[in-house]
């Protein structure tokens, strides 16, 4: 089974975009490709798709445009639910 998603929004000048494919394997595999300026999320991103699936190959890719207004700081907040409706049934 394939799924696949994406999701956009902006905040502190910048777009963001991150999509998202999930194919049928045994075990789990999270393959990234990040913009240059998100390379901070290397690790966090496995660990957050980690919890909440123990199977398959993912695919994720994380686009940003900046607006050129500074530079950016990256976090994830790990207090907010997150909603994949990729997985979802």
């Amino acid at each position: 089974m394939t799924d696949y998603a994406r999701a956009s929004s902006a905040a502190a000048g910048a777009s963001f975009t991150c999509q998202i494919k999930s194919v049928n394997s045994r075990s789990l595999g999270i393959r990234l490709r990040l913009a240059p300026s998100s390379d901070v999320l290397k690790s966090e991103i496995p660990q957050l798709i980690g919890k909440m699936v123990t199977r398959g190959s993912i695919t994720c890719n994380l686009a940003v445009e900046h607006d050129g207004a500074g530079g950016m700081f990256w976090s994830i907040s790990r207090s907010l639910p997150l909603y994949w409706p990729l997985w979802a049934n």
